[in-house]
């Protein structure tokens, strides 16, 4: 087995066992690397190989940290930030894009259930903590639906809910999602954008929100794949032998 190879096994190990704590501080690169007798080099690769493991996270220019526990990914949630409060974390949001309106292109116009050409209200926001980006959100409303007062606040607040100003508006809410996942590895900007290292995956989401036939919402939402668990539980009638 290489060396590197051997080195980054150990480093499991220890994370594994807890040698490090929860959420506590890995000595400095130049320690692990008189530890191992490596280079830096070396040891930098081996910690970059267990950061796209998600079980350690860089810290800008204060070295690595364990990663902290994973969290479920939601499903439909009445606000994201709610969702991250109930993990005992400080949600954070801010606009990567200013919200904009936007002439439906021939993806989105089917993603939104709309012809070509109708006005959407689109806005992409971070999502996550002070110290942790968790997502990256691309959300889509049809502008008819979601009117000019409301764009206006969308535009003032990163935490503007756009489902709850329609429902208010129109009564209309959501009975219906579809969603569409895939996993693959992150683009550059998302790498910059999530702080996540090459190699690390990342799973893209497409939600449609449907009340009876038209789509109140689009969302285009990229994960950090090591931030999340994903978790199941359903009935079948299917029976085994």
């Amino acid at each position: 087995m290489a060396k590197i190879d051997q080195i980054t096994e150990l480093m499991r190990d220890r994370l594994i066992q807890g040698r490090y704590g929860q959420l506590g501080r890995l000595p400095s690169l130049v320690s692990l690397a008189e530890e191992f007798h490596v280079s830096r080099q070396t040891m930098l690769q081996v910690l970059q190989r267990l950061q796209a493991e998600g079980r350690i996270v860089a810290r800008g220019g204060s070295g690595y940290s364990v990663a902290p526990p994973r969290v479920r990914v939601p499903g439909l949630t009445e606000s994201f930030d709610q969702f991250l409060q109930d993990q005992g974390l400080h949600p954070v949001f801010r606009n990567l894009e200013e919200p904009v309106l936007v002439p439906a292109d021939a993806a989105l116009a089917e993603a939104c259930r709309v012809p070509e050409g109708t006005l959407i209200a689109r806005r992409v926001r971070v999502q996550g903590t002070a110290e942790e980006p968790y997502r990256i959100a691309a959300t889509h409303y049809p502008y008819a639906l979601l009117g000019e007062e409301n764009f206006r606040q969308m535009r003032e607040n990163p935490s503007f809910h756009g489902l709850r100003a329609i429902k208010a508006a129109y009564g209309r809410v959501v009975k219906q999602v579809r969603e569409r996942w895939q996993a693959r590895l992150a683009t550059n900007q998302e790498e910059e954008i999530l702080c996540i290292v090459r190699g690390t995956p990342v799973i893209e989401l497409h939600r449609q929100c449907f009340d009876d036939m038209t789509v109140l919402m689009y969302n285009r939402i990229v994960f950090d794949a090591n931030k999340y668990e994903f978790t199941s539980e359903y009935t079948t009638n299917h029976r085994t032998s």
